[in-house]
């Protein structure tokens, strides 16, 4: 299905200027929108995320997905597992697929620093108790999945979006939990099905994010899917 016949399937408005302050937005305009909500849809506020200073900009929910974007090395990552251990520290349990983060260990150990807030490696690092680790890993082993695929190698897997769904569903019921939250980080790391790779860019990205989109609803998950900016935006 093409980009255009895809985006003709979804319930949208028709992009005038009545709802979009431009309609023909270049990379990095700043573009506003209005949108009217009948009593069936009410808007109703997510789990909250410990940043007092973006709650009424961020509004994570379950059966809707977000997208997180930034240049890198601009702490993109670091905002991201901050506040999905806000949201762990709410009861809730989250599915981490985060490869640029390392192996499972090394992943598992940052978990630890967030958990802590404190720095365990490297310059000026602080100093955790063996009762410190000890409530830190207990907290992360009844709160996350960390999806550890391997991508490379003669025993590498097709790890695409398909799969990463199906690995949360096989972790829910190994586990007898109820996933609330997945991360993706980033969405660039998730392998393309051979059909997948014949079609256009965007084609590809329309079709995927929009798969994820009605997974995150029908499985009542909240997906983060985080991805690099690649170009810097310079004056117009």
């Amino acid at each position: 299905m093409s980009s255009q016949a895809l985006l003709s399937t979804l319930r949208h408005h028709d992009g005038s200027e009545l709802y979009l302050s431009t309609n023909s937005p270049k990379l990095g305009d700043r573009v506003t929108f209005k949108f009217r909500a009948g009593a069936e849809f009410p808007i109703e506020k997510g789990i909250d995320i410990g940043f007092e200073s973006a709650k009424d900009f961020i509004n994570l929910k379950t059966s809707f997905s977000s997208f997180w974007y930034a240049f890198p090395y601009t702490g993109k990552t670091s905002f991201i597992f901050d506040i999905l251990m806000h949201i762990a520290k709410q009861g809730k349990k989250l599915c981490v697929f985060s490869p640029e983060g390392g192996s499972k260990n090394s992943l598992v150990t940052y978990l630890v620093q967030v958990y802590l807030g404190k720095k365990l490696h490297g310059k000026n690092a602080q100093k955790a108790t063996d009762e410190e680790w000890i409530e830190a890993l207990t907290f992360i082993d009844n709160s996350f999945v960390i999806l550890d695929p391997q991508l490379v190698g003669a025993n590498k897997i097709e790890f695409s979006a398909q799969e990463m769904f199906k690995q949360v569903y096989m972790a829910q019921k190994t586990y007898g939990w109820k996933i609330d939250f997945l991360l993706c980080d980033p969405y660039n790391m998730l392998s393309k099905t051979k059909e997948e790779r014949t079609k256009t860019l965007a084609d590809y990205t329309l079709e995927s994010l929009t798969y994820i989109n009605h997974v995150a609803r029908e499985m009542d998950l909240h997906v983060m899917i985080a991805m690099h900016l690649r170009h810097i935006v310079t004056g117009k």
